[in-house]
């Protein structure tokens, strides 16, 4: 569905097809890596406070509805920071990563939350 909408705005005369960037929160930031991966046609991907890896869910007793992000055997062939190295060099960043329990883990202290436009035109220049 991410990649015919991506086509889909890649045809439409008032969008630079050069620029589509995807943004996903949460559990969409997982569905934003895969699809940033395969269609070279995505400039961009930033993702919310979705999970860091597979393998750290994996490892995890406790974690909350992760069902939905299962990809069955995906850790035979890969995980998650594998994708964003597909994606490269195109831009890509994570914002508040979470761990397998949806808790940030590397949030800088004091640092406030930037525009998702004003960091999605930095990076796409």
């Amino acid at each position: 569905a991410i990649r015919g909408a991506v086509g889909l705005l890649a045809r439409r005369d008032d969008v630079d097809a050069d620029r589509i960037a995807l943004i996903g929160i949460g559990d969409g930031g997982v569905l934003a890596l895969h699809a940033g991966a395969i269609d070279s046609r995505v400039a961009a991907v930033l993702t919310k406070g979705t999970i860091f890896s597979y393998s750290t869910v994996a490892k995890t007793q406790s974690t909350h509805q992760m069902l939905n992000l299962v990809v069955p055997g995906a850790l035979r062939h890969y995980d998650l920071p594998l994708l964003t190295n597909a994606i490269s060099p195109r831009a890509v960043r994570h914002l508040l990563p979470t761990d397998p329990t949806r808790q940030p883990f590397l949030r800088p202290p004091g640092v406030a939350d930037m525009p998702f436009a004003g960091l999605l035109e930095r990076m796409l220049k």
